[in-house]
């Protein structure tokens, strides 16, 4: 019969010290454990059989590794993004390393748990599960975290994006061009960015004194686990395709998309049928990836910064780790409307 794996857990449970304590020993971390526990956690592993990590040497501990955790590389946000982490990563003479979860928990928590092995003393995410545990056990070995986007309930430096205004400033653009039938499209509303820009863009349009029952939502129903950019600019052609079903007298006269891919899928649908963009239907997106400037019309978008972001997301997490900034820290990008061809008055 073969004989069941030896974890941390076990330890923990014959020395009656934490699985976090245990972990720590286990792995050689400098986190202060007293000697008498550490030699009962090391005594115990050897008599279980687990095998311990052997110590490292100088050169080993001085790590110059950082890894980002990424959704989908796929998409060209996310690709400006890493260029800016990179190039601060780059200066500060650290390799980076990059692991695409494809909006998978488990797999995203999987990359975090195998960070721990590696040694890496910091990581950039962009969490998908927004489940905190891992990240907190990744932090409680004494390494160093920055969240992007999403406001997890962990202590760490966070570097977000006012979503919540970006869909109020759409509204208040769209409508302030003299459109009324206004909608928002969207994927599912499964990332905390597209369900704030929903809501901004929701109360923009009451604020606005649009009727609760007037505001036009589309939001597809599943998301495809296919390279980002495909499936965003294949949803966007379906939802296009669900405003041509409508009777000309009940399609919106303008539209905003969570994110400019989507929104790039529905010109090209409305194009392929006749309508003519601004002309009937306006269309604005949301990212301002560098492809929003390379279609016709050319986007009308909102900017979200994500070199920017990148940037100040690899600063603070190089100095963190090299002791420079002694406190995490907050900050929330601005958004910015970039007003293009895609958009006109009703």
């Amino acid at each position: 019969m073969r004989r069941r794996k030896v974890t941390i857990k076990d330890i923990a449970a014959r020395t009656g010290a934490s699985p976090a304590t245990v972990s720590r020993v286990i792995n050689r971390s400098n986190y202060p454990v007293s000697l008498e526990l550490k030699e009962k956690i090391l005594n115990t592993a050897a008599e279980l059989g687990y095998a311990v990590r052997k110590p490292q040497s100088a050169a080993a501990q001085e790590n110059r590794d950082i890894c980002v955790i990424l959704p989908n590389i796929s998409n060209q946000y996310y690709a400006i993004l890493l260029q800016g982490i990179e190039e601060v990563a780059s200066r500060y003479n650290y390799n980076l390393l990059l692991c695409n979860s494809n909006r998978l928990p488990k797999k995203e928590k999987k990359f975090i748990e195998g960070l721990l092995d590696k040694n890496v003393k910091g990581i950039i995410v962009i969490s998908i599960s927004g489940e905190p545990d891992a990240l907190n056990n990744y932090k409680n070995m004494g390494n160093n975290i920055v969240c992007l986007e999403q406001d997890l309930d962990i202590e760490c430096s966070k570097i977000g994006f006012d979503y919540y205004k970006s869909g109020l400033l759409a509204a208040e653009y769209l409508h302030g061009l003299g459109h009324r039938k206004i909608a928002f499209l969207s994927s599912p509303l499964t990332f905390f960015s597209r369900r704030e820009l929903q809501r901004g863009f929701r109360d923009g349009l009451k604020a606005a004194g649009i009727e609760e029952d007037e505001i036009r939502i589309f939001v597809a129903e599943e998301e495809e686990e296919i390279a980002d950019n495909v499936y965003e600019y294949q949803n966007g052609a379906e939802q296009a395709r669900k405003l041509l079903s409508l009777g000309k007298n009940e399609r919106p006269t303008a539209v905003f998309c969570s994110n400019d891919m989507t929104a790039i899928g529905v010109i090209h649908e409305l194009t392929r049928n006749g309508v003519r963009v601004p002309g009937e239907i306006s269309v604005m997106g949301f990212d301002n990836i560098p492809l929003s400037q390379m279609i016709n019309p050319m986007l009308t978008t909102i900017d979200q910064f994500s070199r920017d972001m990148g940037i100040m997301a690899c600063e603070t997490l190089i100095k963190k780790m090299e002791g420079e900034l002694p406190a995490d820290i907050s900050m929330v990008f601005e958004p910015k409307i970039v007003v293009r061809e895609s958009t006109a008055t009703p």
